[in-house]
Formats: structure tokens, C-alpha cells, sequence
């Protein structure tokens, strides 16, 4: 699967540099939050599945319901800490050492 994996990669990022291909700019933005997303989400899902259980919203809602709500919810959670904490942070640290 690596080696499947690695060679799609490539021929998809080749594909896109030679044709000049430009990603969508919610798809940009979700890639410059993706650290983030991934710093927080665990945390979100905790605290999603503990409201979850504690109103008993696995009993009203589909299945599938409950997941996209989750799913939607770490990823608003992350983009808010990319927009709130990593970015500012990164302002910050990419300015010049007299500029501070």
C-alpha cells in the first residue's frame, strides 16, 4: 500500500504542476489549519461524545447524524484554534527580532 500510496502522490502532484492547477480556497485554508485541526480534535470528539451521552442525543438522532455533527464540530473547533492561536502565533514569530 506505501508503495501504491507514494506513487499516487506523486503522479497526482506532477498531474497538477505541469496543467497549473490551483486548489479550491476552502481546501487552501483547510490545509493551512490542518495542524491544528489535528492538535485539537481529539479533544473536541471527547467533548462532543460526553454531550452526546449525556443528553442522550445517540437515541434521537441517526447514527450518521451524530458523526457528521462530531466530525463538523473537531473541525470547526481546530479552525477556530488555527485562526485564534496558531496563526497569530506564527505572525508573531515570523516578524524580524528588532521588529518585536
Amino acid at each position: 500500500y506505501a508503495l501504491f500510496g507514494t506513487l499516487l502522490i506523486w503522479g497526482v502532484a506532477r498531474w497538477e504542476s505541469e496543467r497549473g492547477l490551483r486548489p479550491r480556497p476552502m481546501l487552501e485554508w483547510l490545509g493551512g489549519a490542518s495542524y491544528s485541526i489535528y492538535l485539537v480534535h481529539f479533544s473536541v470528539l471527547s467533548l462532543s461524545a460526553k454531550i452526546v451521552a449525556r443528553y442522550s442525543l445517540g437515541a434521537m438522532l441517526p447514527a450518521e447524524a451524530v458523526f457528521l455533527i462530531m466530525i463538523t464540530l473537531a473541525i470547526a473547533g481546530g479552525s477556530l484554534f488555527y485562526v485564534g492561536v496558531e496563526r497569530p502565533i506564527l505572525r508573531y514569530f515570523s516578524r524580524g527580532v528588532g521588529e518585536r
